[in-house]
């Protein structure tokens, strides 16, 4: 018996499938860890790592708390975490701990 090739719901299914692998390969891969991140949201990942409050961070870095908020939002999204100390996390994992030479004002 000769196999009648896919049925037309088959046929579909494939063509669906093959479409969703073409489009990611045309796709640039995602950047993943901190290399997803830009300067800025690196910069403040860093004082947050260091242990900065946000209004530490802001002065810091002369932005509002606000804008630190919104680097914040973004860097979690970014990195796939829910908090302010899995994001440090990563960043500590990421650099070995090698990137905290900050300094407060207080300092």
């Amino acid at each position: 018996m000769r196999n009648a090739g896919p049925t037309a719901v088959g046929a579909q299914a494939a063509r669906c499938h093959d479409d969703d692998v073409l489009d990611e390969a045309a796709r640039p891969a995602e950047r993943r860890g901190l290399a997803a991140l830009t300067p800025r949201e690196r910069e403040v990942l860093q004082l947050v790592a260091a242990g900065l409050t946000n209004a530490q961070a802001a002065r810091s870095l002369e932005l509002s708390v606000h804008a630190i908020k919104f680097h914040l939002a973004e860097i979690y999204r970014r990195l796939g975490v829910t908090n302010r100390t899995e994001a440090a996390v990563a960043f500590l994992r990421a650099t070995n701990g090698s990137h905290l030479g900050v300094t407060t004002e207080n300092d």
